[in-house]
């Protein structure tokens, strides 16, 4: 970002650590940006409540993944950040059919979207799983959720690489860990059609893992 010629300022960690943000995190990210806002008269982007950005996914990526599948889906699943994509998507999806299955994906000991405890806030989908429901979110489109552990998400991350020459991050990994549990699980058609995301570049991620 630098390299284009933005000015990039860099909010304190709360709770986490470099490569586990917690909502506490990002509230200190967001109160920094609505400062630089007042101070600055910035434009304030607000991807966490700004309904444009569900409105996006469901005018755009929504009807391209119809456009691509000749509207053969069974299945929808995604991990939720700021929860645009799930909502926009699944929104327009079920539009179209009622009957599309669209799954939540969260990390493991933070599934508030299914409604458990919060009882490991620090994990590697980053840009997922804050601990919160995000504001966008709405839950009338929601059919389940699949939790996903560590692990998992690392195993399909390195997967993608290793099988497919896709190079991502961990939530790309959650989001085909998920999409293959579930249709491991005998509860879908064996002819079953899952669509998921594959969401960022894995450049910016440790490949310790």
């Amino acid at each position: 970002m630098r390299a284009l010629g933005a000015n990039v300022v860099l909010a304190p960690q709360v709770e986490g650590k470099p490569g586990n943000v917690t909502l506490a995190d990002v509230t200190q990210a967001e109160n920094l940006g609505l400062k630089l806002v007042a101070d600055t008269g910035a434009y304030y982007v607000n991807q966490f409540n700004n309904d444009d950005n569900s409105k996006a996914h469901e005018e755009h990526t929504g009807p391209e993944i119809w456009r691509q599948t000749g509207g053969h889906i069974d299945v929808f699943v995604a991990t939720v950040g700021t929860a645009g994509t799930f909502a926009g998507v699944s929104r327009y999806l079920k539009k179209q059919n009622k009957d599309i299955t669209c799954v939540v994906v969260e990390p493991e000991g933070a599934q508030v979207i299914k409604g458990d405890p919060v009882t490991k806030p620090l994990h590697v989908l980053q840009g997922s799983g804050y601990g919160a429901v995000p504001q966008l979110f709405k839950f009338d489109t929601m059919d389940t959720t699949v939790g996903v552990s560590d692990e998992e998400s690392i195993k399909y991350r390195n997967l993608l690489a290793e099988k497919e020459g896709l190079y991502m991050g961990y939530t790309s990994g959650a989001n085909v860990a998920a999409a293959v549990k579930l249709l491991s699980s005998g509860k879908l058609p064996k002819d079953a059609w899952i669509v998921t995301l594959l969401n960022d570049s894995g450049l910016k991620y440790p490949a310790d893992n």
